[in-house]
C-alpha cells in the first residue's frame, strides 16, 4: 500500500471498472467479442457461464469467424484468377475443386 499511497500523491489515479478492457478493445488487442467475454466472465455465477466466456475470450467465435473469413478470402482469390484468365490450364486449383470446396 505504501507505493500505491505514494503513486496517488503523485497524481496517478485508480483505473475505473472496465478501463483496462476499454483500452485493450479501443487498441485492437482485444476485439468486441472478446471485450464482452471479459464482462461475462466478471459476472459468471456458474461455472458453465465461466467456461463460456473463458472460450469467447480465447478467440472461441472470433477465431471461427476468422477462420470463415480467411477461407472466403481465399475461394475470392482463386476465382478472382479464373475469371482474369480463364484460358490458362495451369490454374492454383482447378475451378471444379472452387466450386466443391465453396459449398
Amino acid at each position: 500500500p505504501l507505493a500505491l499511497d505514494a503513486c496517488l500523491r503523485a497524481g496517478a489515479r485508480e483505473a475505473e471498472p472496465g478501463e483496462f478492457t476499454r483500452r485493450a478493445y479501443l487498441r485492437g488487442k482485444l476485439d468486441l467479442v472478446q471485450a464482452e467475454a471479459v464482462s461475462d466472465l466478471i459476472e459468471a455465477r456458474s461455472r458453465a457461464l465461466h467456461l463460456a466466456a473463458l472460450g469467447q475470450l480465447e478467440q472461441g467465435l472470433s477465431g471461427r469467424i476468422s477462420g470463415l473469413r480467411e477461407g472466403l478470402v481465399r475461394l475470392e482469390a482463386l476465382l478472382a484468377h479464373h475469371i482474369d484468365f480463364p484460358e490458362e490450364d495451369d490454374a492454383p486449383v482447378p475451378l471444379d475443386e472452387i466450386v466443391s470446396e465453396a459449398t
